[in-house]
């Protein structure tokens, strides 16, 4: 079984990203949708005559120049002009010029300069051989292709997945721009849970055969609905809970160290997730690296002691161990904290806004 009880409905302009695993189907999804594969049960409606059009991994190479790439993409405008330079009937000819004319093949050249002038490419590079440019520019090349034959669903099989970092940002930021020009209805399938995040606006999270969530991007980050995808969309911290007690809509939660919080939301475990809680304890409380803090021992908070201390860039991390937590915790900080160092003692501040309990 591939997807068991799953429904995704996709409409007009949507970006979603399907997320998932290694071996989570999410590429066999894409060949149903294209009809490489059929399914013994279950359906995929698309609506009649739309044109589907699919950029996997691999970026086209060859001798070829960059605009007839993109030009032979159109299968039907090549076969027509082929056609024309041998055909000898009058009525033939005259078809074939009529439907070259149906079809705009005749401005084909223009259209495709245009979109690879839109990814970067001026008029000089686009005469050149594909094997003349690396391999991210030739993935540009290899989306402008399947853009140029006006697709109405875009199928995105991990693109950038050969790419490396900086040019995995190009390019998302490059695919999320002419999405919104053009308005295609995309699914995007990756296991890159920041990709997929920062390009759609409609997530599906799948695992073990099941669509465990849907939502906006920052919906399923802020308010996952299960430990998977609590665990698996961007990093996450989990506290061991030993008590739990609702009080009208707050969930009161009592960590093993004693200490009490609030938590924003809580969610019962499914029968799958549930081996997951150590024995004894009510439930996992998950808050992310960003909404914890980092303070001396002297300030009220979880004890842990510094093991890793890492700056980012834009951020300092923090790598706590914890015995209140189920793993080292994770603690962004937007700079240095004074007197914390490696190896110290230091106290985990746990804003509770952000945070989700998951129990038994």
């Amino acid at each position: 079984m591939l997807f068991e009880k799953a429904t995704v409905a996709l409409n007009a302009n949507h970006k979603a990203g399907f997320v998932g695993r290694n071996g989570a189907g999410k590429s066999t999804l894409i060949k149903l949708i294209l009809g490489e594969l059929h399914a013994d049960e279950g359906s995929i409606s698309v609506r009649p005559r739309a044109r589907i059009a699919c950029v996997a991994q691999e970026a086209p190479d060859g001798s070829v120049s960059l605009i007839n790439c993109v030009l032979a993409t159109d299968t039907e405008r090549a076969a027509l002009l082929e056609e024309a330079e041998t055909a000898t009937d009058p009525g033939r000819i005259a078809d074939i010029h009529e439907r070259l004319t149906d079809i705009d093949a005749y401005t084909a050249p223009t259209r495709a300069a245009a979109i690879l002038s839109g990814l970067g490419f001026d008029e000089e590079s686009q005469q050149r051989p594909l094997n003349s440019f690396s391999g991210g520019w030739r993935m540009r090349v290899a989306l402008a292709s399947t853009l140029f034959s006006n697709p109405d669903l875009l199928l995105l099989d991990e693109p950038l997945a050969n790419l490396d970092a900086q040019l995995r940002v190009q390019m998302r930021e490059e695919i999320r721009r002419i999405q919104k020009e053009v308005g295609i209805i995309t699914i995007y399938v990756t296991h890159d849970q920041e990709e997929a995040m920062a390009i759609s606006d409609q997530l599906a999270v799948f695992n073990l055969g099941r669509l465990l969530q849907v939502g906006p991007p920052a919906e399923v980050y802020y308010t996952p609905r299960s430990l998977f995808v609590a665990d698996f969309i961007g990093k996450a911290n989990f506290f061991k809970v030993r008590g739990l007690e609702q009080r009208g809509d707050a969930t009161a939660v009592t960590l093993d160290d004693g200490s009490q919080l609030i938590a924003a939301r809580a969610y019962q475990l499914g029968a799958d997730e549930q081996q997951r809680v150590p024995a004894g304890l009510a439930a996992l409380l998950m808050v992310r690296p960003q909404h914890l803090s980092l303070a001396p021992p002297d300030v009220t908070g979880v004890a842990g002691t510094v093991r890793r201390i890492q700056f980012l860039g834009g951020s300092v991390r923090y790598v706590v161990e914890c015995p209140v937590a189920t793993q080292e915790v994770i603690v962004d900080m937007p700079e240095y904290v004074p007197g914390v160092e490696e190896g110290s003692g230091a106290h985990i501040v746990i804003n509770p806004i952000r945070s989700c309990a998951f129990h038994l």
